[in-house]
């Protein structure tokens, strides 16, 4: 999903960490980069081993833009601790559900474990369609670049959302 992050950062000058289910993906990914892209290969709902896998990486990062939508704190803080800069979470509609009871605003969102740390949260397009991996990786770069939180997309009416 966030590929195109990926190659935009990298064409401006970053080096990048990216964290993926896929080990195959990543040595793509690392190849199509050579030097720009270290690949770690990690479910983040195995909290332990991507804590230990996170704590692996020497350097800190000078920002981050992670598609964890439902994380433990813990990884959530250990990722914070890496990270000398901005974090962008992605975060699904999910979060703007109305059946929650809370209207959707950020303020409602559970607090991030330390800042400077913004959320991305995802709707649909007009068209009721899911934003693809292009429009995401635009917005979140857009979202880490203008360093405050942002929405892609349309969260309300909720009947309108596409079917996943």
């Amino acid at each position: 999903m966030l590929r195109p992050a990926v190659d935009e950062l990298v064409r401006g000058g970053s080096t990048v960490i990216a964290v993926a289910r896929s080990a195959a993906d990543l040595q793509i990914l690392a190849a199509e980069h050579p030097g720009t892209v270290t690949g770690i290969a990690v479910d983040y709902r195995d909290a332990d081993r991507f804590l230990r896998l996170l704590q692996s990486v020497h350097t800190p990062a000078s920002a981050a833009i992670v598609y964890i939508p439902s994380a433990e704190p813990a990884a959530l803080s250990t990722l914070r601790s890496l990270v000398r800069g901005p974090v962008v979470q992605v975060l699904t509609s999910h979060v703007a559900d109305p059946a929650g009871g809370e209207p959707f605003t950020f303020e409602n969102l559970p607090q991030p474990p330390g800042q400077p740390w913004y959320r991305l949260v995802l709707g649909w397009s007009k068209t009721g369609a899911w934003h693809s991996p292009d429009e995401i990786s635009a917005a979140a770069v857009a979202v880490l670049r203008q360093k405050r939180d942002g929405q892609l997309g349309e969260l309300r009416p909720w009947t309108d959302r596409p079917e996943a």
